[in-house]
Order: structure tokens, then C-alpha cells, then sequence
């Protein structure tokens, strides 16, 4: 009996825990998002917490929150922990993840990093022993690979969500230079053939604009008495349809501004000198990639003159030459990109 009574007094005159880790509680939650439908709850987590630390931290009013959740990307299982302080302010955050086919790696690793914001002294304690199997039956299937390891890694405290977004990189300005052999009908008295310089700069993801210099030399007339030839600016705008490693292909609208010039053989020009002409063209445009920055570039249009004039021989009804309404032009050159 003295024996007893004794052991009933050492009992009695054990050391209370700490105060700090007998005040302090924590409230726990836990969702699961897309794809984790399979990981453990809050409630699970909670319990192997309290296994670890042999008592119940948790509590429905409590000094800190622990917010966690878990999704499935890809093949990965990624999960995020907070650690929230009295009033809303983040004290600190991880992120762990695992590659395993399961969640059970991950979980394990979630409830012992809860364990670790409680008390970090778990770091030390066995988890709880899972019972053994019986000697005399041998495990079923196959031996089970090795699990490969969780990776922790510290994530900074979350900041304002317009913060958090991920900003795109404005693409680079591409810089495409031309120069191309030009076809005109029905804009001369006969079929044309001239030169065009070109450049090219990218606005947007698949909008250029275009800038050149067109020159068509002087065209006879049937007779040979007359010649007509047209030099002009243009400018205007592209808009890609298919954009592609090898292929680009691309709708141009251009205005263009300039001078026809009438070379008279048998007669004597009045006025004399250039006239001031104006049109439009639009049509699409094809290059083909030939390796590096060249491209063999290609296109048609169709050119309606804003400006026609009508040339004719004094006191002489029928003119001698006037455009189409109407043209036609086509291009064909090489062309080199740089950004």
C-alpha cells in the first residue's frame, strides 16, 4: 500500500506541458480541388496530425487557421499550406508536391508539415507504427518500388491577385524588307513589267504595316506614237490569315500616290510633264520560307485607279490613252525578315 501511495504522488507531481503549446490552437481546413478528389479531407489530415503529436491541437476557436489544399496538374499532385495569424495576416506558406501515381505519398507529407507548424519538435517523434503483417503469410504481389521523395519547397506569402498574374512578354516587332518584280494590266497600254521596294513592320501579333515604292517604265502605245509609264508611293496595311514556321500568308490593302508620265514621239505634249495620279490596290501575298531570314515572297492585287486620266491630242476626239477602271498586279520577289 505505501508502495502505491507513492507511485499515486509521483503521478500526481508530473510536469505540466508548456504553457505556450497548451494555449496556442490552430483550426484547420483542407479542400481538395480538380482532380484531387481522392486525397484526404481536413478530418483525415487532423487525425494523423493528432497521432504524431499524441493530443488534439485543433480547435473551433483558435489562435492560428492552417488553410491547405491540394490539386492534380499534369502527372503532378501539388499542395499549399498557410499558416494565418489572429487577423487574416499570413505568417508563412509551402508548397509541397509528388510525382506518385497516388496521393498517399503527398498526404503523408501534408499531415507532417501541419504536425511541423504545430509543434516543430515532430520532426523528431515516429510516426505512428502501421501493424505488422504475419510472419507465416507473405505480403501479396509484387515488391513495391521505392517512393520517390516529396519536394518542400518554401513559397513567398501571397500579394495583391493583380500582382500574382502572370505578365505575357509583348512579342518583338518583326522587320521584313522586299524587293520584287512588279506586273501591271491594264493600268498601261499594255502589259507592264517594273520593280517594288518594300518594308514591313509588325503592330500587332498579325498586323503589318507595309511602306514602298513602286516604278513601272514607259509603256508604248500600238501605234508607237506615245509612251505611259507610272512612278509611286504606297502604304498600307496586312493582316496575316496563316502565320507558320515555313509560310506566311497575308491580305494587303495599299493606297497609292504618285505620277503617270506621257513621253510623246510624234507630237508636242501640252502640258508638259508629270500628272498627278492616285489608286488602290488589294490582294493577298504569299512568301515561302528558303532558309534563315529569306523568303520567297509572291502576290496579285487588284488596282483600281482613284485618278484617270484622259490623254488626248488637241482638237482630236478620241483619246489617246486612259486606264481601266479596273487593273490588275502582281508581284514576285524575295524578301528578308529581321526582329
Amino acid at each position: 500500500m505505501a508502495v502505491l501511495a507513492c507511485a499515486e504522488r509521483a503521478r500526481a507531481s508530473d510536469p505540466e506541458p508548456p504553457a505556450a503549446e497548451a494555449l496556442t490552437t490552430f483550426r484547420l481546413s483542407f479542400v481538395r480541388l480538380s482532380g484531387a478528389e481522392s486525397c484526404p479531407g481536413a478530418e483525415k489530415i487532423a487525425a494523423g496530425v493528432r497521432a504524431r503529436l499524441g493530443r488534439d491541437p485543433f480547435a473551433d476557436r483558435a489562435d492560428r487557421d492552417i488553410e491547405g489544399s491540394v490539386v492534380r496538374e499534369g502527372g503532378v499532385w501539388r499542395a499549399r499550406l498557410s499558416v494565418l495569424g489572429p487577423e487574416g495576416a499570413v505568417l508563412g506558406a509551402r508548397e509541397l508536391q509528388s510525382t506518385e501515381p497516388d496521393c498517399s505519398t503527398l498526404a503523408d507529407a501534408v499531415t507532417l508539415a501541419v504536425a511541423l507548424v504545430i509543434d516543430p519538435r515532430a520532426a523528431f517523434a515516429a510516426p505512428p507504427a502501421a501493424p505488422a503483417p504475419s510472419p507465416s503469410v507473405p505480403p501479396p504481389g509484387p515488391t513495391p518500388a521505392p517512393v520517390a521523395p516529396v519536394v518542400v519547397a518554401p513559397v513567398p506569402a501571397p500579394v495583391a491577385s493583380s500582382a500574382a498574374r502572370p505578365t505575357r512578354e509583348p512579342a518583338p516587332r518583326r522587320l521584313t524588307l522586299s524587293l520584287r518584280a512588279a506586273l501591271a494590266l491594264g493600268l498601261l497600254p499594255r502589259a507592264a513589267f517594273g520593280v517594288e521596294s518594300a518594308g514591313e513592320v509588325g503592330l500587332a501579333e498579325r498586323v503589318g504595316l507595309s511602306v514602298g515604292l513602286s516604278y513601272l517604265p514607259e509603256v508604248r502605245t500600238s501605234d508607237a506614237a506615245y509612251a505611259f509609264g507610272l512612278s509611286a508611293a504606297f502604304v498600307g496595311l496586312c493582316i496575316g490569315a496563316v502565320t507558320a514556321p515555313a509560310a506566311r500568308v497575308a491580305f494587303c490593302g495599299e493606297g497609292q500616290l504618285g505620277a503617270m508620265h506621257a513621253v510623246v514621239y510624234s507630237a508636242r505634249p501640252l502640258p508638259p510633264g508629270e500628272h498627278l495620279w492616285a489608286g488602290a490596290r488589294v490582294g493577298p501575298r504569299l512568301q515561302l520560307a528558303l532558309g534563315g531570314a529569306l523568303w520567297l515572297e509572291a502576290g496579285a492585287q487588284a488596282l483600281v485607279p482613284l485618278i484617270r486620266h484622259e490623254f488626248a491630242l488637241k482638237d482630236q476626239q478620241a483619246p489617246v490613252f486612259q486606264s481601266r477602271p479596273v487593273t490588275l498586279a502582281a508581284s514576285l520577289g524575295l524578301s528578308a525578315s529581321i526582329r
